[in-house]
């Protein structure tokens, strides 16, 4: 069951990593998403910007690999933080980020508008 505390936390994720990116700043690295970059404003992958400064170190120190956030998931190296926000939700919400048609240069694109609706009422639903 998730609490209301914990709907309303993923809520604002959705809408803070809606607003943190375009198709110019989405966190990536040639082709894939990177959790850790320096160089783009967001700070990192929808996942990533969720991590302080020495999460990052810590992960790195554990596994040198700035891209592979399914990685971090599967091998429990993210916070116990986010752990508790479950991989259905983190996977939903990096498949937003991940997905090049959701973004245009001023934000989210149609597709883009769709999938965050659609993550948004997985969660109120409870499903995620």
């Amino acid at each position: 069951m998730i609490t209301e505390m914990t709907q309303n936390l993923k809520l604002k994720i959705i809408d803070e990593t809606a607003k943190a990116y375009t198709s110019n700043t989405r966190s990536m690295e040639g082709y894939s998403c990177a959790y850790v970059c320096d160089h783009i404003p967001a700070k990192g992958c929808a996942i990533g910007r969720l991590l302080t400064v020495e999460e990052k170190e810590a992960i790195l120190e554990k596994i040198y690999n700035r891209v592979a956030i399914h990685i971090l998931i599967g091998a429990n190296l993210l916070p116990e933080r986010l752990m508790e926000l479950g991989f259905p939700f983190l996977k939903a919400l990096q498949r937003l980020h991940d997905d090049p048609e959701c973004w245009n240069d001023t934000g989210l694109s149609t597709k883009g508008e769709t999938r965050k609706e659609d993550i948004i009422f997985e969660v109120v639903k409870g499903v995620i």
